[in-house]
């Protein structure tokens, strides 16, 4: 078994199309056995939470040196 830890960063104006894409694979892995981590902002980690995947929130601090 792999484990996946699947960054996901986003602006808080953009669009979940990434995001769309990165759950598509996720939920592929996980039948194949492999397990799935996320790591998201706020905003995001709600979405990932809500569909069962365990996520490690981005601290918002770390958020504002990306958006630099």
């Amino acid at each position: 078994m792999t484990h996946l830890l699947i960054p996901v960063f986003s602006a808080t104006t953009g669009t979940r199309g990434g995001l769309s894409r990165v759950i598509a694979i996720a939920e592929a892995a996980q039948p194949a056995g492999h397990q799935v981590t996320f790591c998201a902002p706020g905003n995001l980690s709600s979405t990932l939470q809500q569909r069962g995947f365990c996520v490690y929130r981005v601290p918002p601090a770390t958020l504002a040196l990306l958006q630099m």
